[in-house]
């Protein structure tokens, strides 16, 4: 797959790739518009609005879980892909509420939590390992850092979906501490993650001006950094 490139072949500045990531909760739409709306990027928002599995998932998780794993991962793969192409095309800058990198912290909760088996487990991460080799990297991953407690502040009296009404604490701090794991594996292939303290909301400025600092990322996953590593190892 080429680098991004504007319509006329030259690579440009405002041809990055930011993908927005965070517990449920933390602010990401927010910080995507915010984003959106100053460097002029488009945004490619996370499927939850058509996720038809999602109420069925609180109510059954056990039942529903890899089912709705697998269909989340492929709309994810689908809308990283069809940015990727955007860039190519226009050589406009997005940005992605969530992408498919950390489609994985939910699969592996599942995991810990009982929903996956470890062969439901493995089998998602042959799947993933597969679909994304070969991706162009994105030019930084900007993750919000939230405690559990404040994001399930922000579920519970904010945002108020009927659906995430009963979701525990412990789920959330489970996804926590599976989005750290995560961080450090997205490090290591050689992406820029940027970790904003977003408790308290804050300011958008200083995350604009890292964005701008960072180089494009012409890497692609699992080719130029060697091995990927494996997230078998967390279990």
């Amino acid at each position: 797959m080429p680098v991004f490139t504007s319509l006329s072949g030259e690579k440009t500045m405002q041809s990055k790739l930011l993908i927005v990531e965070g517990n449920i909760g933390a602010g990401k739409s927010t910080v995507c518009a915010s984003l959106s709306n100053t460097l002029g990027f488009r945004i490619f928002e996370e499927p939850v609005k058509s996720n038809p599995y999602l109420e069925d998932f609180y109510k059954d998780p056990h039942r529903i879980a890899p089912i709705m794993q697998r269909w989340l991962f492929e709309q994810r793969l689908a809308t990283y892909k069809e940015a990727v192409q955007h860039i190519e095309e226009t050589g406009q800058g997005v940005i992605l509420d969530r992408s498919v990198f950390s489609d994985w912290a939910f699969a592996y909760q599942s995991l810990v939590d009982g929903f996956f088996t470890e062969q439901q487990y493995e089998e998602y991460q042959t799947m993933r390992e597969v679909a994304l080799r070969g991706l162009p990297l994105p030019t930084m991953c900007i993750y919000l850092d939230v405690s559990p407690e404040q994001c399930l502040y922000r579920i519970t009296q904010l945002r108020k979906r009927e659906c995430e009404a009963g979701m525990p604490i412990e789920y959330l701090r489970g996804l926590d501490a599976s989005h750290a794991m995560l961080l450090d594996d997205l490090e290591k292939v050689g992406i820029e993650v940027l970790r904003v303290d977003w408790e308290s909301f804050g300011d958008i400025e200083p995350i604009e001006k890292s964005v701008q600092r960072t180089p494009l990322n012409t890497r692609l996953w699992g080719v130029d950094r060697g091995r990927v590593p494996r997230t078998t190892l967390f279990v």
